[in-house]
């Protein structure tokens, strides 16, 4: 059982970048992430159409100035569609723009093929977003008692039955330092049982 744990720290320092600066509603969750992939898309497509033009020299710089202006673009288009979550989220697209790029750059391979490494690094956001998705539901339900859906200019609340009523006390779920809290627990926990069922399977 072989775990590369430098690709974990790349994938926990991102999703606590798209989690950390981002309230703890599920309906901001959605529009970050689907903006955190499709920055993940444009960034591989834009590392191999340097790498094809041969414009190497320029990779960071043409990484960089597309990943601002989609960045601009996505927000004006948020604001738009629903003003509400542009305006909370303010300077997080900027945050979770440089998280996207992470990937891309770090694990992107030379020889790599357009489509299989298109393949791989949305395999790896995809499986970011689907934690953080979880996490958002999880904030949202546990600190609010609310679920939160993006609609058309606004955002849709649904509220949950006695959970909306009953848990002021549990409010701190949906703050900032709750995340790094529960990270924290969670990286420690799968460290250990790792760690755990790698010395087990040693032994055997």
């Amino acid at each position: 059982m072989n775990l590369n744990f430098n690709r974990l720290y790349t994938y926990l320092a991102v999703s606590l970048s798209l989690l950390i600066p981002v309230s703890g509603r599920f309906a901001f969750g959605i529009v970050i992430l689907l903006f955190f992939n499709l920055s993940v898309i444009l960034t591989v497509l834009t590392i191999h159409g340097i790498r094809k033009f041969q414009f190497e020299y320029l990779k960071f710089s043409l990484v960089a100035f597309e990943i601002i202006a989609f960045t601009l673009l996505f927000r004006q288009i948020t604001v738009i569609l629903c003003p509400i979550i542009a305006m909370s989220c303010g300077f997080a697209f900027f945050i979770v723009a440089a998280a996207s790029v992470m990937i891309p750059m770090l694990f992107t391979g030379s020889s790599t093929l357009l489509k299989e490494d298109l393949l791989l690094q949305l395999k790896s956001s995809l499986l970011i977003s689907l934690f953080c998705l979880v996490f958002f539901l999880f904030r949202d339900i546990i600190g609010f008692g609310t679920v939160t859906l993006p609609v058309w200019q606004d955002i849709l609340v649904l509220k949950i039955p006695y959970l909306y009523d009953h848990l002021n006390m549990l409010s701190f779920i949906g703050t900032i330092p709750s995340v790094l809290l529960i990270t924290g627990i969670l990286l420690s926990l799968f460290i250990k049982f790792y760690g755990k069922g790698k010395s087990d399977i040693q032994k055997s």
